[in-house]
């Protein structure tokens, strides 16, 4: 500065050798009122930078693409053996006289298929499963890859199986089924062509959306437990409560092909994946308006390869 021997801070300035002065009489810039606000501001312009937590989760969320496609294994570009040839009866054909099943899905290319029956039960009694399964759950969210999974779940079986579910980085641990359980099966299985208990489905996981923004994404059911990428199986699953949307997605669609397929499963209605369609197609519970109502959803399985800890698995 004009006037003051070099070194000397000017009169009221801090001493030299003040921690906050440099040399040559000037502050350090850090005391400096509008650095102090730019560096006050900085924060707030990264913070705006960063993306949103939601958007962040969202593309961490995007599915990953199934692996490349396997050898087609039929006759005449078929993707799958036919499924006569494999002598594969669905449950539209199993069905009793008078139940009409829609067939939504007939890929026999892939021997996979998929069909719908509108609730065969009376509205009350459909609210009246939904009451005893919602209050007679001990429901669990167990966190996942992202956190908690967005539903509440539970894993049930049947007597003496053990066999934990695995699935998406989380292992739900087995419920024996409850009376309210057999009560269901003895109702809805005879529906689907199968009156004998024996050969009701020894497994279920049983889902509740509390609102529109529970969901679940594209996923199949290829667990090791049910073998469905290796042989035809069989899927049935009940909804109750607020009917929601489920889709299924081709995982190799060829040209000309439609991708998807769309459904709406009312209160009391019953939907199957059949054949080899945990091989060939993925399918969702979709995210909607938050002000949704809750669902509950059953899904049978047939567990067919049970872990080596499991009675069943030892016979």
């Amino acid at each position: 500065m004009p006037g003051y021997p070099v070194g000397h801070p000017p009169p009221g300035w801090p001493p030299y050798g003040h921690p906050h002065v440099l040399g040559y009489g000037q502050l350090d810039p850090r005391l400096d009122r509008r650095s102090r606000s730019r560096r006050r501001r900085k924060p707030s312009r990264s913070r705006s930078r960063r993306p949103r937590k939601g958007a962040a989760r969202a593309r961490k969320q995007k599915p990953r693409p199934p692996p490349s496609p396997p050898e087609k294994a039929g006759v005449d570009g078929a993707w799958e053996v036919s499924k006569e040839e494999k002598g594969l009866q669905l449950t539209s054909e199993l069905a009793p006289p008078g139940v009409q099943w829609d067939v939504k899905l007939r890929d026999v290319s892939r021997r996979c298929f998929a069909a719908f029956l509108p609730s065969p039960i009376s509205d009350a009694r459909c609210r009246e499963f939904f009451q005893k399964i919602r209050d007679g759950t001990e429901w669990l969210q167990p966190d996942g890859a992202l956190g908690p999974i967005p539903r509440k779940t539970s894993w049930m079986v049947c007597q003496g199986c053990t066999c934990r579910y695995r699935y998406g980085g989380v292992e739900v641990e087995p419920v024996t089924y409850p009376p309210w359980m057999i009560e269901l099966l003895g109702v809805y299985m005879p529906y689907c062509g199968i009156n004998n208990p024996s050969d009701w489905p020894n497994g279920c996981n049983v889902n509740l959306y509390e609102n529109g923004s529970h969901q679940v994404g594209w996923h199949s059911d290829d667990e090791p437990l049910f073998q469905g990428k290796f042989r035809d199986i069989r899927i049935i699953s009940l909804s109750l409560g607020q009917p929601r949307r489920f889709d299924l997605k081709l995982n190799w669609p060829e040209e000309g092909e439609q991708p998807e397929t769309h459904m709406s499963l009312g209160c009391g209605s019953l939907c199957t994946m059949e054949g080899m369609t945990q091989k060939h197609y993925m399918h969702r519970v979709p995210r909607e308006s938050e002000n949704l109502g809750p669902r509950i959803n059953l899904t049978w399985r047939w567990v067919v390869q049970h872990a080596g800890s499991c009675a069943h698995g030892r016979r």
